[in-house]
């Protein structure tokens, strides 16, 4: 079985904004309702979201369907985890997933690839990490002279040959769930007063246990910190999508200037012009012709339409 535990208790400061960094829209959505989408597609035991900042509205944007832990007070991803053991450490998971609210562009596919590596190899830890042009900030990876990792060594205490290491931490980790359960409490306040989930990593080496690193693409495990990099990653969402709808059969004669939110439905053989929105939860049927300078939400496009104004056509409820 698998758990999923989701840190989005953060504030963001960076992001300047009242509103809770997970809650920013990512190509058209909350960036949290884009992480859980993902969780979901794992088919997991139990997802627990792990909120603090704007506790309430999250809980409001994100819906029941979704188990909540609460941490009050910042103290560090490692505290963040804490919150969830009481939710799941009875489970009898034997993986547990720890993913981010800001980091939506990680993909599913991605993710159940490290999960059977995890599973094969069998170590308490897998780290997925990446391999950026520039490590400068990022925690490195440590590994020994069998390619096995040692330790993760952040920036600020890496020595000059460390900080040489490309290969970087991403925050993501994959764990084994019993020996997570029993090990989590033993993490040490840093002298910054905070709880490092990285701290593990030390822990399982300490215990002679196996820890492993896989490295995937830098794109996906990109964390949302300030108003440029959500843009990026809504550019990169939209051209899934695009990518995605085009393979399905639907043309699109300017792919880079048609816009789809998550939840949109196309038909095959349907043709769409520059500058479209389509918005919500708006279903185009099959053998449609829409745009250009269009923008549909939440509307139902009948098969066989064409469409150059929104006027008249039936909304979804």
């Amino acid at each position: 079985m698998l758990d999923i535990v989701i840190l989005a208790a953060g504030m963001g400061t960076r992001m300047k904004s009242d509103l809770p960094k997970v809650l920013h829209p990512v190509a058209g959505r909350p960036m949290i309702l884009e992480v859980l989408a993902t969780a979901r597609g794992l088919n997991p035991n139990q997802c627990v979201l792990v909120i603090g900042h704007g506790a309430e509205t999250v809980r409001e944007v994100v819906g029941p369907e979704v188990s909540f832990a609460m941490q009050a007070q910042q103290l560090g991803t490692g505290h963040a985890v804490m919150q969830a053991k009481e939710a799941l450490q009875g489970t009898g998971a034997e993986t547990v997933l720890v993913l981010y609210g800001d980091t939506p562009l990680i993909r599913a596919e991605t993710l159940h690839t490290a999960i059977v590596h995890h599973r094969e190899r069998g170590p308490m830890v897998t780290i997925l990490s990446f391999l950026p042009d520039d490590p400068t900030g990022y925690g490195r990876i440590v590994r020994d002279e069998f390619g096995a990792v040692t330790a993760i060594v952040e920036h600020k205490e890496a020595t000059e040959a460390q900080r040489a290491i490309r290969e970087s931490n991403s925050g993501i980790m994959i764990f084994d769930g019993p020996w997570l359960w029993a090990n989590l409490e033993r993490l040490q306040l840093t002298p910054r007063g905070e709880y490092f989930l990285t701290d593990m990593i030390a822990l399982a080496v300490s215990q002679h246990r196996p820890v492993e690193a896989l490295v995937v693409d830098e794109r996906e495990v990109m964390g949302i910190n300030n108003r440029v990099q959500l843009a990026e990653a809504s550019q990169v969402l939209w051209g899934h999508r695009r990518e995605h709808w085009m393979t399905e059969g639907v043309t699109l004669v300017d792919p880079s200037a048609v816009w789809m939110d998550a939840e949109v439905q196309i038909g095959r053989d349907t043709t769409i012009h520059q500058n479209v929105i389509l918005r919500g939860r708006t279903i185009v049927g099959s053998n449609c012709e829409l745009g250009p300078n269009l923008v549909l939400e939440n509307a139902t496009v009948e098969d066989g339409s064409i469409v150059t104004r929104a006027e008249g056509l039936p909304a979804r409820p």
